[in-house]
């Protein structure tokens, strides 16, 4: 009897594999560990979380803030990573699921996700995470998923697309490296 390989479910694009994974080094720098990953994966070279905590104005309180990365500061990192981004209007993705589209099997987008994430007094403190890749999955049954890097494992995770927006995806921003 041969040894039967397992059966994979992952349909996506398997050159996203790759995509540089690093676990935050604090309670709350999801959003200079994002940044981190975003700047090594367009560069291809190592980065620190120290630099991008620095360069952000990220403070060992309140993160980027409690509210979500302002624009001026987002065109400012996104300027220092040498890519091009775009703010993404998250009813349009609510409306319609088979958004973003262009993610699926293109190696040069990314999308960066601000969630709802509570604090345990209920204090919503919000949580950065990278849609790295997403594919459909017909296996238990038809669904679609999305590959993220998320700074709280140290490897890629699989949500359920739904799932992930009803977790209350508030701003997304596309990411191209130029």
């Amino acid at each position: 009897m041969g040894k039967k390989e397992p059966k994979s479910y992952y349909g996506g694009n398997e050159a996203k594999g790759g995509f540089p994974v690093h676990k935050q080094e604090h309670l709350i720098s999801c959003g200079p560990a994002c940044m981190r990953m975003i700047a090594e994966w367009a560069s291809k070279e190592p980065q620190s979380e120290y630099f991008w905590r620095v360069r952000s104005g990220w403070s060992s309180k309140y993160g980027f803030g409690r509210v979500h990365l302002t624009d001026e500061v987002a065109n400012d990192l996104f300027a220092q990573m040498n890519v091009e981004h775009k703010k993404v209007e998250i009813d349009k993705w609510r409306d319609d699921p088979s958004k973003p589209s262009d993610v699926y099997k293109n190696e040069n987008v990314v999308y960066l996700l601000w969630t709802d994430s509570y604090d345990i007094d209920g204090t919503n403190i919000g949580h950065w995470m990278i849609l790295v890749d997403m594919f459909d999955s017909d296996e238990p049954s038809p669904v679609k998923l999305a590959v993220t890097a998320d700074p709280q494992y140290d490897k890629l995770q699989i949500w359920n697309w739904k799932s992930l927006l009803a977790s209350e995806v508030r701003a997304a921003y596309r990411i191209e490296p130029k």
